[in-house]
Order: structure tokens, then sequence, then C-alpha cells
């Protein structure tokens, strides 16, 4: 039969020894079922530890409210700036989940601004702790942001207990593939060991050789295409390697010829002042005679057979042009011959 005690004109009080216990038995803890307690109201607890023993809890509200009644700008220092859980371990340390305020991160909605307030994952010593998941997504608006903390030494790792595991892991969006070089739909895709291994293996013409379209370093560069290799400098092509041979500038050296593709002349000059040949020297015969320049001789060979050159004896076909005289050069049997009759 139920028993009901009813107050209507005032509260209801029960009152023992101080540091007392109240207790609601509704059966021994160890026996099974054991009752149960209903409270119709709120519950205000004002002690300073509350202990709940039991092995299943069940809890209808969304959002548990941790730190209730804090006032001011964040988590007060008196507690160290933190709110959270802490998951009991037995012999190892607990471990924490925390907001901390005094730990800042990088504002997707402010660049180059530090937030304060950070969700924080460690044991009760102090050791950082790891988070397992299949996904990370974003807001929809901004990119995921990897925040160094602000410092010059800290670097992006991706790593594993194994390192030999995970080099077996890594290839970003596309699965690992079957034939390389591998393509892929996004603009840039992370690569892991084993890829690049697998990619330098592949070579097209040279097995453990990488294949590249192009090398940089700052505004100099050397890009590679289907039909020909191009040199820049400053941003500014200054070579290119093609089927017609190499051309710097405006020179162009292709199997055994070198030739100025510009309208100037093409000049051989040396830091000593001299120019050596070693070798014969096959000079083309020239179609006419050349005009002299100021401050130049010019040096040419034109052939014995041309018609106009009967009045030229010196018998050689070597000519030379300057500002002073345009003549032949003489040959050494004919500087004989002419020795003796004049």
């Amino acid at each position: 039969m139920s028993r009901i005690v009813k107050v209507s004109e005032d509260n209801y009080r029960i009152k023992v020894q101080s540091g007392g216990t109240i207790t609601l038995d509704t059966g021994d803890f160890y026996e099974n079922p054991i009752g149960n307690i209903v409270i119709i109201g709120n519950l205000d607890v004002k002690g300073t530890t509350t202990t709940v023993e039991s092995s299943n809890t069940t809890i209808n509200d969304n959002i548990l409210q941790i730190n209730y009644g804090q006032t001011g700008n964040g988590i007060s220092s008196a507690l160290s700036y933190q709110a959270g859980l802490r998951i009991g371990r037995g012999n190892y340390s607990d471990a924490e989940f925390l907001f901390d305020d005094s730990v800042t991160h990088y504002d997707p909605y402010a660049p180059n601004t530090a937030l304060t307030g950070t969700f924080v994952l460690r044991t009760l010593d102090g050791h950082l702790s790891g988070l397992q998941l299949t996904t990370i997504t974003t807001d929809g608006t901004h990119n995921i942001q990897f925040d160094l903390y602000n410092s010059t030494t800290n670097t992006l790792k991706l790593v594993n207990v194994d390192p030999t595991v995970y080099s077996g892991l890594v290839f970003g969006t596309d699965p690992y593939p079957s034939v390389l070089p591998a393509s892929t739909s996004q603009d840039n895709f992370l690569v892991n060991k084993r890829y690049v291994q697998s990619y330098i293996a592949s070579g097209s013409y040279t097995p453990g050789m990488a294949d590249v379209d192009k090398i940089h370093l700052g505004t100099n560069r050397v890009q590679t295409y289907s039909s020909s290799i191009e040199f820049y400098i400053n941003s500014v092509k200054r070579a290119d390697i093609t089927a017609s041979g190499l051309d710097v500038d405006n020179i162009n050296l292709y199997q055994n010829t070198i030739t100025n593709t510009s309208t100037n002349n093409l000049v051989l000059t040396a830091s000593n002042n001299y120019v050596e040949v070693n070798a014969v020297l096959e000079l083309d015969d020239q179609a006419s005679a050349q005009t002299s320049v100021s401050g130049k001789t010019k040096l040419y060979s034109r052939s014995q057979l041309t018609p106009q050159l009967a009045n030229y004896p010196g018998k050689t076909g070597i000519f030379f042009s300057n500002v002073v005289n345009s003549d032949e050069l003489v040959s050494k049997n004919r500087a004989l011959l002419f020795s003796i009759l004049f």
C-alpha cells in the first residue's frame, strides 16, 4: 500500500545530524531488480560532489551545460581556463575532453588572427591525445585549416606508429592506381612514399628516373613540351632545344652549323683578344666583291673562274677590303715572278 506525506501549507524538510546520510532505500543494492526513485520537479544539488554509480545513465536533455554560473570573459583562471569532461582509465592517467580558453587557433572568419578558446583532447598527466574519425568536413564556406600555432618550427606531418605501414596508406582522394603515372580529378593531390617510388621506377624513358615537365627556381624555370625544351631566366625565354637545334638568344646551333638568326653580324670574341682556329679554315666563295667598312678589314674568297677576275693576277682568290685598299692576296709563285719582272 502506498503512503503519501502531504504538506499543503509549507515546505517539507528532512534533516539529520551534520555529516549524516539520508538514504532512500528501494531495495538492497545487490538485489535484482531494485526499485526506482522518482522526483517530480526540479533537482537542485548544493553539495560540492555528486557521484552517480549507475551502470547506465540516460539523459533526455540534448545539451549538457558544464561550468554553469561562470561570469566574466571566458573560463576563469581559477579553473586554469578549462572546462570539460574527464574519463577514468583505472591505472592509466584519466582522459580529458576540455575547452581551453588559454589556447588560441586560426580564425577562418578573420584571417591572420587568433581565436581564443580551443577544444583540447589530453590525458590528466598533460599528454595530448589523438582523435580517430573517418571524415572531417567544413562549414561549406571555408577551407580546412591546419594551424601550426604561429610557429616557424612546427611542420605538418603524416605519420604512423609503423612508418612502413603508413607509406602505403596515403594517396589523396583517388584509389591507388594500377597504372602509373596516375591521373586524378583533383588539382592537387597528396602522394606517399610508395607512389613516388613507383612513379620514378615507371619512368617513360629510363626506369628509375622521374618524368617531369618543368623545373622552377624563383623566376627561372625549365619547361618541357612534346617537341621542345625551353629555358627561362627572370621569366624571359633565353634558350630552347627543338628538332632544329639549340637556340640561345639569336644563335642557332644545329648539327655542324652555327647561325645568327638576326640581321646582325655573328661575332666571335675572346677575353684575351685572340680567337684561335685549330683546324683548316674553309672560305666559301662570294659572288661579288665586298665593300669596305670603316675600322674593319674584310677577308673573303672568290672563284678564279669568274671572268671579271682576269684582271687580278694574284692567283689566290683570297681578297681583302678596307678603307685603304681592296685587292687580292698574291701567291708565293706569283710574288717571285713579279719580283723578277719588276
